[in-house]
């Protein structure tokens, strides 16, 4: 069912896979409208029997007929996920928010794509996008632990740089030490943790005009009518996450991160 004139719909989708990638888990849902209209860098809100409000999961990885998302589990909804059989099915709003496309970053000859823990699951279909444009990719990601570690994305990427706090693999550390010691002004997009992002904007020499940030926030409806993501920019007042992103130019927020952390 179309909800509004953008493109938005309201889909019961069948769970079709079910695969496990490191700590974390990908869901592969049977779609007849949403697979075929979402965006890298859009999300969708899922229905859950566990949570009053919908939850927002990022487009993990999509194809004809179906998309997937990347779970972690961290309470009762991605608990209840964690525990969804094939061909059960979930209420599904989508695609929601703007996509990294709207950017132009598809337009770029280098692009470094920089993660933290699950924002991991932002980077691959943009990943596969450029790989066909044969863009050069590289991909920054950092996790806490081994046990985090999977190697879906790097097919696509020409160079993988890995840290973890344990350095057990990878180089010991933060991710974005890792952006910091070989970035060359290349268009940056980043998904991950509030802490990770403000670290990136205040890592030397990065030019902040030329990194996309992928917000997390809490979201009510994620259509824009409650304003419960609302977040404060530089130039434009507030925006909300949900409609106006997940997606912003960092130097937009900037200021609105360091007064947080």
């Amino acid at each position: 069912m179309v909800i509004d004139s953008e493109r938005k719909f309201l889909e019961d989708c069948r769970v079709v896979g079910i695969h496990r990638l490191g700590k974390y888990f990908e869901l592969k849902f049977e779609s007849e409208h949403i697979a075929d209209v979402i965006q890298p860098g859009q999300f969708v809100n899922i229905k859950l029997k566990t949570s009053f409000f919908r939850r927002p999961f990022t487009l993990f990885e999509k194809g004809v007929g179906y998309f997937s998302i990347l779970v972690k589990v961290v309470g009762r909804g991605t608990e209840e996920l964690s525990r969804m059989e094939i061909g059960q099915s979930l209420n599904v709003l989508g695609p929601l928010g703007n996509s990294v496309l709207d950017f132009g970053i598809h337009l770029e000859e280098a692009v470094d794509l920089v993660c933290g823990g699950v924002g991991i699951a932002n980077m691959l279909m943009v990943a596969k996008l450029l790989k066909t444009l044969n863009k050069r990719v590289r991909l920054f990601w950092g996790i806490k632990s081994a046990e985090e570690y999977f190697e879906k994305c790097f097919e696509y990427v020409d160079e993988v740089f890995i840290s973890s706090e344990d350095g057990k693999i990878g180089e010991k550390g933060v991710v974005v030490n890792l952006l910091e010691k070989r970035y060359s002004g290349n268009m940056v997009y980043a998904s991950g943790p509030l802490p990770m992002i403000v670290s990136i904007s205040k890592a030397q020499g990065i030019i902040l005009n030329r990194v996309i940030c992928s917000l997390e926030a809490v979201m009510g409806c994620g259509l824009g009518i409650c304003y419960g993501c609302a977040v404060g920019t530089s130039e434009s007042g507030y925006k909300l996450v949900c409609k106006d992103g997940p997606n912003f130019i960092l130097s937009e927020v900037v200021k609105l991160l360091h007064a947080h952390f």
